[in-house]
């Protein structure tokens, strides 16, 4: 019944620690498997899920006035911690909590719980905290597919062991969401994902359908040509050549354009500040949120494999704009 406040919460950071110290040995182990906090999470969830699930809201522990109050949401902090090695997992699992707490995401309808129960498991271990976190992002409240996916960016952003086996299907699964906004933010996380080779290589295996995707679908489809692989892909759905067509024809055009608006926007807002706080160095003037990366370019992308130069060199593009600039 204790209320949330920072003081209070010295009390689950020294818990934290302790449980942390304890699990990195076998004897802390033996220690941590035997107390009775334990048992006493693990019948609580247990109880919690039943209640929950009937919709029963007398005495529910988690209930919506104890999570905005009281320290009752800081347990899921302390499960978290036992999924940081090996030896906290199997504590868990000796005591059947991953079944409860992947009970208590599907059928407890609590947004709140579940967000807490996703941010605060580790997922450096492949483990059942993986599977929660599946069984998440396909939850049937858009609000939970949407949470569960921004976590995905912020695993990837955080360097997760080997995100790129396990995070980019689960990232891929998304791109064909009901909710134009998870799928607009998967479609990001994938675009940031592929600067790194080995995703790169995952997604296109996976081989998405970004055909009716526009926008950050199509610039991953572009991104593709610049490996063996995607190069593949792409020429078995039929995207080469019909695209090439379009960038001889407009893209090129549209593509200068967008970089321009995408400058003229950026100096405008900084000359702007520069003239409001009579800034004399104009360095001075930028920001982080000022910088502008080019998109991905057709032919910049084509040519960086062998192959993909032979087909430009097939279509005789470059011929045509070298008479364009002359």
């Amino acid at each position: 019944e204790l209320p949330w406040s920072y003081e209070n919460l010295l009390y689950v950071r020294a818990g934290c620690q302790a449980i942390e110290v304890l699990s990195e040995s076998d004897v802390g182990k033996a220690y941590l498997a035997e107390h009775v906090l334990l048992k006493q999470m693990a019948d609580l969830l247990s109880e919690e899920v039943v209640k929950l699930a009937s919709k029963n809201s007398k005495d529910q522990f988690w209930s919506l006035d104890r999570m905005l109050k009281t320290m009752a949401r800081e347990y899921f902090t302390l499960l978290g911690v036992f999924t940081r090695n090996e030896r906290g997992l199997s504590i868990l699992r000796r005591y059947d909590m991953f079944k409860t707490i992947r009970a208590l995401c599907e059928e407890s309808g609590r947004d709140d719980i579940v967000n807490l129960i996703l941010t605060s498991l580790d997922y450096e271990y492949r483990s059942e905290c993986h599977n929660i976190l599946e069984v998440v992002l396909g939850s049937k409240s858009a609000v939970m597919r949407y949470l569960a996916t921004r976590h995905m960016r912020q695993l990837l952003r955080y360097g997760v062991s080997n995100f790129h086996t396990w995070g980019i299907d689960l990232v891929t699964a998304r791109v064909v969401d009901t909710d134009a906004k998870v799928r607009g933010l998967a479609l990001e996380i994938l675009d940031e994902a592929v600067d790194d080779e080995q995703s790169m290589g995952r997604l296109i295996s996976a081989r998405p359908a970004l055909g009716n995707t526009p926008g950050l679908g199509r610039a991953l489809q572009i991104r593709f040509l610049s490996s063996k692989a995607g190069l593949k892909f792409l020429k078995e759905i039929d995207f080469i050549v019909p695209e090439l067509e379009k960038w001889i024809q407009s893209e090129n055009i549209a593509y200068v354009d967008q970089v321009e608006r995408r400058l003229a926007s950026v100096l405008n807002r900084s000359l702007n500040r520069r003239v409001n706080s009579q800034d004399t160095a104009f360095t001075h003037s930028f920001s982080a949120e000022d910088e502008v990366y080019p998109p991905p370019h057709f032919f910049g992308e084509l040519s960086k494999t062998k192959e993909g130069c032979k087909l430009l060199k097939k279509s005789n593009a470059i011929n045509k704009f070298i008479k364009t600039i002359k």
